[in-house]
């Protein structure tokens, strides 16, 4: 499975409306890396998301979403991030971020300590969530028809109040 369809599996999937080719290259531009091609459709796709207790960066107006803002934050406050690492999520616990490399690799940083591999792509970060987060109703019973799925929407004045309450 991909990880768009992953992504809209997560129980309380809200997103962004998805952004242009030209803003996915301007961001990667400014941060001087190239993002990974699973990041670049997510990026095109839903331009950043949240769904239950994670908000993951990406091409947003409020800072504390923003992939440039935030990786160039956090690279800032931390000089062992290597240069082709860009900023998934902030855990806002324990000083722990997320990061990706161009590879799709996924790592883990925390309290400004050196990234540690954790997954070899986003898909795989996100799946270990419905697996451990306990929600499903039959655990037994497999995930079936597309019908279950969450279908995205465009963001809602409630998402945008959120985050600018969030996120300044």
């Amino acid at each position: 499975m991909d990880i768009l369809e992953i992504l809209k599996e997560q129980r309380g999937f809200e997103s962004g409306a998805g952004s242009s080719k030209e803003e996915i290259n301007e961001a990667a531009k400014a941060l001087d890396l190239t993002f990974a091609k699973e990041y670049q459709a997510y990026l095109a796709a839903y331009s950043s998301v949240s769904f239950y207790g994670h908000i993951f960066t990406g091409i947003s107006p409020f800072p504390g979403v923003d992939v440039v803002k935030v990786t160039s934050e956090e690279k800032k406050n931390n000089p062992q991030i290597p240069p082709n690492y860009y900023v998934i999520e902030q855990a806002h616990i324990d000083g722990i971020v997320i990061w990706q490399d161009e590879s799709g690799t996924i790592y883990k940083s925390q309290n400004k300590s050196f990234p540690q591999k954790e997954y070899n792509s986003l898909a795989e970060y996100v799946s270990t969530f419905a697996s451990s987060d306990g929600l499903e109703t039959n655990p037994g019973e497999a995930k079936s028809s597309s019908s279950s799925i969450v279908q995205p929407k465009p963001v809602s004045k409630g998402w945008r109040a959120f985050l600018k309450r969030l996120f300044g």
